[in-house]
């Protein structure tokens, strides 16, 4: 599922403000236990993960990216159990692929309980919408 730009500004701020909360919190909790060395390296340090895992998971390069920032091996709410093979453990109520059981996983070749997820873009696409499943970033 792709978010919309106002959400994704959303996603922003509360990714700064949420983890510069607690990267403060856990420096007081350091510093008011007489951990002075250890406060003030994890501030330090805390400050410079916090950015590089910022660029990481909101790219600022392209304006027009989204979120998550890469495409899933698998359609929405499906599980991988073997590579380019998923399997529907919820229950989605597609018309060709039914629902199994997590406990009795079934073989990669049971092809009315397993999703074939290899092949181009428009492939999977085309195959998905078919079954009556969603992909984010390729449906």
């Amino acid at each position: 599922m792709t978010v919309s730009k106002n959400m994704l500004t959303m996603f922003k701020v509360l990714y700064w403000v949420v983890l510069t909360l607690a990267h403060l919190f856990l420096c007081y909790i350091l510093l008011s236990t007489n951990r002075v060395i250890a406060g003030i390296l994890w501030l330090v340090s805390g400050f410079i993960l916090i950015f590089i895992m910022y660029y990481i998971y909101f790219p600022a390069g392209n304006p027009s990216a989204t979120w998550p920032p890469y495409i899933s091996s698998c359609p929405d709410y499906l599980t991988m159990i073997a590579p380019h093979k998923c399997v529907d453990f919820v229950g989605l109520n597609s018309p060709l692929l039914k629902r199994s059981d997590p406990k009795l996983r079934p073989s990669p070749t049971d092809t009315t309980r397993v999703f074939d997820s290899s092949g181009t873009t428009p492939d999977r696409a085309s195959r998905a919408l078919q079954y009556g499943l969603t992909w984010s970033g390729i449906t």
